[in-house]
């Protein structure tokens, strides 16, 4: 016989898995960050702790009328437990903003064949803290 668990545990477990990773092998991650007024690779927790301008993708799934939202996990180092977007991403370096939404659509939620649109584009600074 077959066992098989839920999507929302997969899920859960790709997180941990993901992050055990990143943080037992000291995995880098770095992203187009603005230093000195020039796009450049920066690791992103570095980014995120100088609150340096940089690239992100906010990706909403939108079907029937309907947008497909997540909440934030709360083991996130920032805005956990906030309702938001279907999921978002930073580009890796070098990445493609289209290849790079539907890597994490594929990562996040498991979708795959996505057709995306390119709704609009913004230059916004949010800030928040990181404790």
């Amino acid at each position: 016989m077959k066992r098989m668990i839920s999507l929302d545990l997969q899920l859960t477990l790709l997180f941990y898995v993901n992050t055990f990773f990143i943080w037992h092998f000291k995995m880098t991650i770095l992203i187009p960050a603005y230093d000195n007024g020039q796009l450049q690779p920066i690791e992103k927790m570095l980014v995120h702790k100088k609150g340096l301008k940089h690239l992100a993708i906010s990706i909403f799934i939108i079907a029937d009328g309907k947008i497909l939202l997540q909440r934030r996990a709360f083991s996130k180092y920032h805005t956990p437990g906030l309702w938001t977007n279907t999921c978002c991403t930073h580009p890796y370096w070098n990445e493609n903003t289209n290849t790079s939404a539907l890597r994490r659509l594929e990562e996040e939620l498991g979708m795959k064949n996505i057709n995306l649109t390119n709704v609009i584009q913004l230059n916004i600074v949010l800030k928040y803290l990181l404790i």
